[in-house]
């Protein structure tokens, strides 16, 4: 029995014995998923990231770039000095907001950082940005009426789909479109989400007609917060024997989130 180091991925040839193993030729290499040791996989996965934000001397709330962010790590603020750019700075504890409901994470600062000071923030995020993903491109005047909805997949999966408060925002040419009846769903067997679009958002907005008079396309693109995977863990010593990639992905997911994470 050959050893398995953990985590890690291997790839054995597979002996049917004396009865063949239904859907897995004897030829066909077998997908060996994690094996679960001492190092411990976390449910959910996370990164930290770092901001800076310029000081004027009244400001004393700052509006994070991400959300969520997690709120049982410590979030770290450092006071800077903008002619030194001393990186120790003095470390201060600012009051933090999750921001459940408005979905902005903030941080207060009191008093108020000076003009000839940096804001510099280390926290850990759930999920990160992505913005200006292309979804379509139109003629300005072609007839939509027989399509009610367009379903349309993002390039990224999982993402924040709590359709009841949207973290995503739809613009047409850089143009904001109300996006309060655009629904996103994250389908976890195929690991994609989807992202349904009524038409009437393009074809009902005059104002977006008008301010794109003189171009004949409209491109629709979207910001949205990608989340990073869940993992369920496997059992100490478990191996687990997958005959084909789907069992495999499903496994093991790797994505393009904790590519981020590991960089």
């Amino acid at each position: 029995m050959p050893t398995y180091l953990s985590p890690g991925v291997y790839v054995e040839e597979i002996s049917s014995g004396s009865a063949p193993i239904t859907g897995l030729s004897t030829s066909t290499a077998g997908f060996i998923g994690v094996v679960s040791d001492a190092i411990q996989i976390p449910i959910s996965p996370l990164m930290q990231v770092s901001e800076e934000f310029p000081g004027n001397g009244e400001q004393t709330e700052f509006n994070l770039n991400n959300f969520p962010v997690n709120i049982e790590a410590k979030v770290k603020v450092l006071i800077v000095d903008t002619q030194t750019r001393n990186s120790s700075g003095v470390e201060i504890e600012p009051t933090f907001q999750a921001g459940n409901a408005s979905k902005k994470a903030k941080i207060t600062i009191e008093p108020a950082p000076t003009a000839d000071q940096i804001v510099k923030v280390k926290y850990i995020v759930e999920s990160v940005k992505v913005t200006n993903e292309v979804l379509v491109t139109i003629q300005k005047d072609i007839n939509l009426s027989e399509t009610p909805n367009w379903e349309i997949y993002l390039d990224k999966y999982p993402v924040n789909d709590d359709n009841t408060v949207p973290t995503w925002k739809l613009k047409a040419n850089g143009t904001d479109l109300d996006s309060s009846n655009v629904q996103i769903l994250n389908d976890d067997v195929y690991k994609v989400t989807r992202m349904t679009i009524p038409v009437t958002l393009i074809t009902d907005d005059s104002t977006l007609y008008e301010s794109n008079r003189t171009k004949t396309l409209i491109t629709i693109t979207a910001d949205y917060q990608q989340r990073f995977p869940t993992f369920t863990p496997v059992a100490a010593n478990e191996v687990k024997l997958c005959t084909n990639f789907n069992e495999f992905k499903n496994t093991l997911v790797i994505s393009q989130g904790m590519k981020d994470r590991s960089n």
